[in-house]
């Protein structure tokens, strides 16, 4: 196989190479026990993917590439999931796109750039590009009130002065519980005013809007419903009109379709075997965007490149900057900036800040992460409901990320975040007593779940939070003002703040606690 020269490498000839040398084999008729027949089918595709990492040899990639890519091959083979989807890129080019394994487990065509994988709640990414869309047409406004917008739509808000936002759906601030057992089990897919009238009773504001970020599906579906209200257009069908198409994604739709149920890399449960069927979510907003690595690496290309694709201004930099910058949640508020925005995540990793979104779908678990430091993408998707293999390659891709990043790593001292969040030193211990005491869930996100809680108090002079099972101590370590930092961590991730009602609250990407009256 003779090397690309491009920049653009793509996973092509497989397939061809598969069919060859299953003729040559003659496996395929004379294997007589399906697992045989998908363990033989495994490893030759592993073969097949070593083989073709080994041409990685073309004057546009260099070392790293080969070794993440290798990586990536070795994982899909010892974890013996079926099918790996996978794009990255780097300096606003795609190295790689394709992917390792197959269709399924009883079809044996190889994975390709062009392979339909469904990625599941990343679909909320570009839900929040879709009313970002309209809202720098002048159509549409972050800070609308959801009812003056959608009164017909069921939203019980005992918190009359404060209304939701749909900047606060976006960012999952809006006080909602996620969708009830009878609406995440509807197998029917339904049009957006069906899909609210499914369970109307379960749209309920539980916490003040506006205060505590807690992850719910539903919110998705007050945008797309906003959308269709503004645009007078079916959802669906405007969505690949003005989102996916002028990002070149023409290979990815929402709703499902006999091409899309015939094509589709198959995706399984947990024991790797077990066929999970299509899952139709209430609201397709949330997780029903199907996509292959050719067209995710678009998404990350202009991501990346600041709004900017193949030349022309797709979404505006301050768009995106905005979709990176959480801002309704309480902790938001009073200036921490790592969280959860408008379709994006923020987190710090290794003294760098990373971009992220996961997804979850019947049989698939999908990743997109980026870095502005390195000019680095990456999306993959595994068809198999194994969140342990899902972790084991995120940290791989996370590590690639910032690795020998050109970007100057986070400093404890001259940062330039927009935070309020700088160093400042350490607070006596007398100051740090007001923090400490038994501390309780804030938010539930589902009806009926059980509160966790943890711990905090003062440890040598200093300040920690324990563990759930309060089996493990983490010291938090003062930033500014009331913001703190985990050990090996320089940004602020944790703040204490107080709610409407004047009670303490502990912020942080482990949750949302208010500290309970001793």
């Amino acid at each position: 196989m003779t090397p690309n020269k491009q920049t653009n490498l793509e996973h092509q000839g497989l397939a061809t190479i598969c069919d060859d040398m299953r003729k040559t084999h003659k496996f395929s008729t004379h294997v007589k026990t399906k697992m045989l027949h998908r363990n033989l089918l495994t490893s030759l595709a592993f073969l097949f993917s070593l083989c073709w990492i080994a041409q990685l040899g073309a004057q546009d990639v260099n070392e790293s590439h080969k070794a993440i890519l290798k990586h990536l091959a070795d994982t899909q083979k010892s974890s013996g999931i079926g099918a790996m989807s996978i794009a990255l890129v780097e300096d606003g080019k795609a190295f790689f796109i394709g992917g390792f394994g197959q269709h399924g487990n009883n079809n044996a065509q190889a994975i390709n750039g062009d392979s339909i994988v469904r990625i599941g709640s990343i679909t909320k990414t570009f839900t929040a590009l879709a009313y970002l869309h309209l809202v720098e047409q002048n159509k549409a406004q972050l800070n609308t009130p959801v009812r003056q917008l959608l009164p017909e739509v069921p939203l019980d808000n005992p918190y009359k002065d404060t209304p939701t936002t749909m900047a606060m759906m976006l960012e999952h601030t809006s006080g909602l519980r996620d969708l009830s057992r009878k609406e995440f089990s509807h197998p029917v897919a339904l049009t957006i005013p069906e899909a609210f009238s499914l369970d109307p009773d379960a749209r309920q504001i539980f916490t003040r809007p506006g205060e505590h970020y807690n992850y719910t599906n539903a919110g998705a579906g007050y945008i797309s419903a906003a959308i269709e209200k503004i645009t007078q257009k079916n959802y669906d069908e405007w969505f690949i009109e003005n989102i996916l198409q002028p990002m070149g994604m023409h290979n990815s739709q929402l709703h499902w379709s006999s091409t899309i149920e015939k094509t589709r890399v198959r995706g399984y449960d947990s024991d790797l075997h077990t066929e999970l069927p299509y899952w139709h979510t209430l609201f397709r907003a949330y997780g029903s965007l199907n996509s292959s690595a050719r067209d995710m690496s678009q998404l990350l290309r202009m991501l990346l490149n600041r709004g900017i694709l193949d030349g022309k201004q797709i979404f505006t930099t301050d768009t995106l900057k905005r979709m990176e910058t959480p801002s309704t949640s309480l902790a938001a508020q009073q200036g921490l900036r790592l969280g959860y925005g408008l379709g994006i995540r923020s987190r710090e990793y290794k003294q760098h800040v990373v971009f992220q979104h996961g997804g979850d779908a019947d049989g698939y678990l999908s990743q997109i992460g980026y870095s502005h430091d390195s000019r680095r993408g990456y999306f993959f998707s595994i068809n198999a409901y194994r969140h342990d293999i899902k972790n084991t390659l995120q940290d791989q891709l996370d590590d690639w990320l910032v690795e020998e990043s050109p970007g100057q790593p986070l400093r404890a001292t001259g940062l330039k975040t927009g935070a309020r969040c700088a160093f400042q030193g350490k607070l006596s211990t007398k100051t740090l007593s007001q923090y400490t005491g038994h501390y309780q869930s804030a938010v539930a996100r589902f009806s009926g779940q059980q509160p966790t809680s943890i711990e905090l108090k003062i440890i040598n002079g200093k300040l920690h939070r324990s563990s759930q099972d309060k089996s493990r101590w983490f010291e938090l370590i003062h930033v500014e003002n009331h913001c703190f930092r985990d050990q090996g961590q320089v940004l602020a991730s944790s703040i204490f703040v107080e709610d409407g009602d004047g009670q303490l609250h502990l912020q942080a990407y482990y949750g949302s606690y208010k500290k309970l009256t001793e």
